[in-house]
């Protein structure tokens, strides 16, 4: 029974050493991260800190009116790439707070934004892995076509400059982490399902990660998406229980 920590930075590790091994790749061609859920009360600070960074993700003109039109965020948690492992709370403990923070919206609400982010976000809140062969394609279609109506073209050109920049991800698999147990309600009655905990993001420098197709790689992993699972929740119950102290 080791650190939860410790143990999810360990998983990214296998997770990424069997990505690269199923495509016969070097493994520095391929990265994996973890994002975890956080409240916009949670984060809001976090991200009035950082908005000059993080903007053009966000529908507003400042933090304050983007996060009052979005449910939650995405936010990196730890991430494996080139054969070493960082985790964000050892460094936000050190007073870096330089994240992306990634908007989600989970209804159709009127009183929410019409903007929806690629990737990490639209997992989340279809709780469905999301794939992208082409990566820059779909961001293209996704800033030019689906969200044209939604995203004016300099937020647009902003956002595809930024994915541009980006060389480490030319194709993306994103996969909804759910916890491991269902919560239940103060009157014992159980959820229907167990929440969203966090989304793992597998993506690699070439076209056609995983060798086009996902989804036998992803019955691969899925014990270590269990145990990951259940690691990162015993991390944030504890968390909770020294917060609640």
């Amino acid at each position: 029974e080791e650190d939860a920590l410790i143990v999810v930075t360990n998983i990214l590790q296998l997770i990424r050493k069997l990505a690269s091994e199923y495509e016969s790749l070097q493994s520095d061609t391929i990265s994996v991260n973890l994002m975890i859920v956080m409240r916009v009360d949670e984060s809001k600070t976090y991200i009035e800190k950082n908005w000059s960074n993080i903007s053009i993700f966000f529908d507003g003109a400042n933090a304050d009116s983007a996060c009052s039109q979005i449910d939650a965020v995405l936010v990196p948690f730890a991430v494996s790439h080139k054969d070493s492992t960082r985790n964000f709370i050892e460094e936000e403990s050190r007073g870096d707070k330089s994240k992306l923070y990634l908007p989600v919206v989970e209804d159709n609400s009127d009183e929410k934004t019409k903007q929806r982010v690629i990737g990490a976000p639209e997992a989340f809140s279809t709780n469905h892995y999301q794939y992208y062969p082409d990566f820059l394609h779909s961001v293209n279609d996704w800033l030019f076509k689906e969200q044209k109506r939604h995203i004016n073209k300099s937020q647009a050109d902003s956002l595809y400059e930024y994915y541009f920049n980006d060389s480490s991800a030319r194709s993306l698999l994103s996969i909804p982490i759910n916890a491991p147990y269902a919560r239940s309600y103060s009157n014992g009655n159980e959820l229907t399902a167990p929440p969203t905990l966090a989304v793992l993001n597998i993506y690699a420098r070439h076209n056609c990660l995983l060798r086009g197709n996902p989804t036998i790689y992803i019955s691969l992993i899925e014990p270590l998406l269990d145990t990951l699972s259940y690691a990162l929740d015993m991390y944030l119950f504890g968390v909770g229980a020294e917060e609640a102290d």
